[in-house]
């Protein structure tokens, strides 16, 4: 980063808001974590348009390049008349030198009693419980009133059965003039064997 740079540069602060809730002695003391990115060392100065109510550890000082600091902020005397949604601010200046090259603005939210994520939704609203889509599905889900019949994947059909075991048969008869024991009708060339062969391995696929 070149000192001769006119441009301001961007400040990153974590938590970009404070929230202080009266009842809630745990947020009177928060963090607030100034970082440099940069390749220069950097000093900060920590502001606030209402210094009689904060006190800040470590208000000035100086960040290490890709180094980060911890800010101790802490609300004193929580009086309830303050806690009116208003907001206070601090501002966190960084400089290189003497020379101011960026700053922040971190609001302050004063608030009476912390209602929390959970009880500021609506429960007199109606929600229903959504499909569970699969991220790769992209087709419409609709929903039948009436129930239909599961038809399972038909079975081979028993015309197919009995040519099956005709042609297992075929396949078992003795050739011609190759047994004297069976019938001569019984009997079968080696063609019909081969046609018989055929046509199982078709029925068997």
């Amino acid at each position: 980063m070149s000192a001769r740079c006119n441009k301001k540069l961007p400040v990153f602060v974590f938590p970009e808001e404070l929230r202080i809730v009266r009842r809630d002695d745990s947020t009177h003391k928060q963090v607030l974590t100034l970082y440099n990115p940069y390749d220069v060392s950097l000093k900060f100065k920590v502001l606030c348009n209402t210094l009689h109510k904060y006190t800040v550890m470590e208000s000035q000082g100086t960040i290490k390049s890709y180094c980060c600091v911890d800010v101790v902020v802490r609300k004193l005397n929580p009086h309830q008349n303050e806690f009116v949604e208003q907001a206070d601010k601090f501002r966190i200046d960084f400089y290189q030198g003497t020379k101011l090259i960026g700053s922040k603005y971190i609001p302050v939210k004063l608030v009476e009693q912390d209602l929390g994520p959970d009880k500021q939704i609506n429960d007199s609203l109606d929600f229903k419980e959504l499909p569970n889509l699969s991220k790769h599905s992209s087709e419409t889900v609709f929903v039948s009133k009436h129930p239909r019949e599961i038809v399972s994947p038909s079975s081979p059909g028993l015309l197919v059965i009995l040519i099956g075991l005709v042609c297992l048969v075929c396949l078992l008869l003795p050739l011609e003039k190759e047994s004297a024991s069976w019938p001569d009708w019984l009997h079968v060339t080696v063609f019909m064997k081969l046609i018989a062969s055929f046509i199982l391995g078709l029925v068997t696929m």
